[in-house]
């Protein structure tokens, strides 16, 4: 059974970008789900996300090219596994948040040995 290796954020990196906010109401409401999006853009590896506050509900395995469209809550705890293609080595990003809008769009960058991280 493989184990899971969490590495610090320098080794990681995404760029993360928030479009839009939650409007108020004079209804009390729950917080309504957002959108969560992830591209890989990474030629040498593989990635998914996934939501340790939902059981590790996670998208598929992206390979380089592919995007994943999901929900998320605002706030709500994420991370990506990140696999090289050629050789059964990974890493998994620090826990991080979702941003506390209607969406968070990730974008994987570089190369596994310098995979970097990026929010904004």
């Amino acid at each position: 059974m493989a184990k899971r290796i969490v590495v610090g954020t320098a080794a990681a990196a995404l760029s993360v970008l928030a479009v839009g906010g939650l409007a108020g109401t004079a209804q009390a409401s729950t917080a309504a789900a957002s959108s969560f999006r992830l591209c890989n853009v990474g030629t040498d590896y593989t990635t998914y996300v996934s939501f340790p506050d939902r059981g590790d509900y996670s998208s598929y395995v992206l390979s380089y090219g592919q995007c994943w469209n999901g929900d998320s809550n605002p706030g709500e705890q994420f991370y990506l596994t990140v696999q090289r293609k050629d050789n059964p080595a990974y890493f998994a990003t620090t826990l991080d948040r979702t941003n506390n809008a209607t969406w968070t769009v990730v974008t994987t960058k570089n190369t596994f040995n310098s995979f970097a991280y990026d929010k904004q």
